[in-house]
């Protein structure tokens, strides 16, 4: 498979995972897709993700409650939380 092809199946993918959550982030100015990689990174540890985002943890929990209610995954299941991540880093490959 090409590039442009990988390439194309990498948008699908994403399109398919976290673009409901870009476009909330662009109409309404909001951080949700950042939310997400600090959750991935603190792996999920809500306490470590409200000191380094240096935010109320009950605001940590409302952010985390609305990506779910926008992209209608469980971030907590492990088959979602694993697609999600890769959309995260297959977001990043496409803005390359």
């Amino acid at each position: 498979m090409c590039f442009h092809g990988l390439q194309g199946e990498l948008v699908k993918f994403c399109n398919d995972t976290i673009r409901p959550l870009v476009e909330y982030d662009k109409l309404n100015n909001t951080e949700l897709i950042k939310t997400l990689e600090i959750y991935f990174e603190c792996n999920g540890n809500m306490k470590k993700m409200s000191k380094q985002m240096f935010m109320h943890y009950n605001t940590i929990i409302y952010r985390l409650q609305k990506i779910k209610d926008i992209i209608g995954m469980d971030i907590e299941n492990a088959d979602n939380r694993l697609n999600l991540e890769i959309a995260m880093k297959a977001l990043n490959l496409i803005k390359i």
